[in-house]
């Protein structure tokens, strides 16, 4: 399944593509080789496994030694579990429910 992750504040380059293969496969960066579109936020797109629950987002560390998280927001990914991470189901529905 192929998405964007939009992530807020992020350093562009190398990070990037660290983010794409961390949430799946990287495809694309937004402004790779020249300037973003859009300077607020990193955009990378990615395909993904579907039957996997998806990653929240992941701890980057900068060229300065600083360790930051980074918030994955999938673009129009609908009924995402904030249970269990997994699509297809609300968190009402989960089947992780006791």
């Amino acid at each position: 399944m192929i998405t964007w992750i939009a992530s807020p504040r992020v350093p562009h380059g190398l990070v990037a593509t660290r983010i794409g293969q961390i949430a799946g496969r990287a495809l694309h960066v937004d402004g790779n080789g020249g300037y973003p579109h859009n300077v607020h936020f990193l955009g990378v797109r990615v395909d993904i496994n579907p039957w996997k629950p998806l990653i929240a987002g992941c701890y980057i560390q900068s060229d300065d030694g600083i360790r930051f998280w980074v918030h994955f927001g999938y673009e129009r990914v609908c009924k995402v579990c904030i249970q269990c991470g997994t699509i297809g189901h609300s968190r009402n529905n989960s089947p992780h429910d006791n």
